[in-house]
């Protein structure tokens, strides 16, 4: 459930309150690869740049499924222009 309130307040440009649902999804599971790479989404939008990168390195210890695996090339240069921003 919080993973898909995540998603939707991201869709809405609600970064916070996205951050917010998906932080609980983890607490709830800390293994759920999507709500880590959502997560990274919601910290880009909100301009921290280094969170975002350590959720997306964790996302990729944990993408697993062939839907993961296809997204992994966007989540690699999300996390490149991620890291460009966050060293300045």
């Amino acid at each position: 459930m919080h993973l898909l309130l995540g998603r939707i307040h991201l869709a809405q440009g609600h970064a916070s309150a996205a951050a917010e649902e998906l932080r609980r999804a983890l607490r709830l599971d800390p293994l759920l690869a999507a709500a880590h790479r959502q997560l990274g989404f919601a910290l880009v939008s909100m301009g921290r740049f280094g969170e975002a990168v350590q959720s997306w390195d964790q996302w990729e210890r944990l993408a697993r499924t062939p839907e993961e695996e296809a997204q992994r090339a966007d989540v690699q240069r999300a996390r490149e222009a991620a890291r460009v921003f966050s060293h300045g």
